[in-house]
C-alpha cells in the first residue's frame, strides 16, 4: 500500500505473505500461503519444516488443511504431508510412514477418535501402513509388508484331521 502524505512524503507498507505449505507440483516443492499464492522457489530451503501439501492449490482447501492442522498439533506435529483426494477428502501421510485416510466430512470427528485409539493403544507407532477412518465409527487397518507376513492365518484349505 502507497500512501502519499503531503507535502513531502510517501508511506510504503508491505505485508509479507507467510507460507503455510509447501506445495507440491511434480517434483517441485514451493512455499504456498493461505490465498494459495506461491511464493518463488528459491525460497524454498527455509521452509522445508513446513507440511507439504499435495493436489491442490485453492484457497478454501489450504484453509481447511491449516484448519486440521490447528485442531490436531499433536498428530501434525509428525506429518510429512496432506494429500488431497479427487477434490473432496483428506489422506494425512506421517513421517513414519503411516497414511490416515480421513472422510470427506467430520475429519475432526475421526481425528478425534484417532487420538483417542492412539492413547489407548498406541496405533501411530504400530507396524501399520495405512489407518482408514473413511466410514462413521469404524478404522480398518493395513499392516506393513512386514507386519502381514507375522500374521497368523487360517488354512481354510485344511480338511479337519489334516492338521497336527
Amino acid at each position: 500500500r502507497v500512501e502519499r502524505q503531503l507535502p513531502d512524503t510517501i508511506m510504503i507498507s508491505l505485508n509479507e505473505r507467510q507460507p503455510l505449505f509447501l506445495f507440491q507440483n511434480a517434483k517441485i516443492l514451493q512455499p504456498i500461503d493461505a490465498e494459495g499464492f506461491l511464493l518463488p522457489s528459491e525460497a524454498s530451503e527455509q521452509y522445508m519444516h513446513l507440511t507439504i501439501l499435495i493436489g491442490t492449490q485453492k484457497p478454501e482447501d489450504i484453509q481447511q488443511a491449516y484448519d486440521i492442522s490447528q485442531s490436531h498439533p499433536d498428530l501434525i506435529g509428525q506429518a510429512r504431508a496432506f494429500i488431497r483426494i479427487s477434490d473432496r477428502r483428506w489422506d494425512i501421510e506421517l513421517k513414519n510412514g503411516i497414511r490416515i485416510q480421513l472422510p470427506a466430512e467430520d475429519h475432526n470427528l475421526a481425528l478425534a477418535r484417532l487420538m483417542k485409539m492412539n492413547k489407548d493403544d498406541n496405533v501411530l507407532n504400530k507396524d501399520i501402513r495405512v489407518i482408514d477412518l473413511r466410514l462413521p465409527n469404524k478404522a480398518a487397518f493395513r499392516p506393513t509388508p512386514r507386519a502381514n507376513l507375522t500374521i497368523d492365518r487360517p488354512n481354510f484349505g485344511e480338511k479337519k484331521g489334516d492338521r497336527i
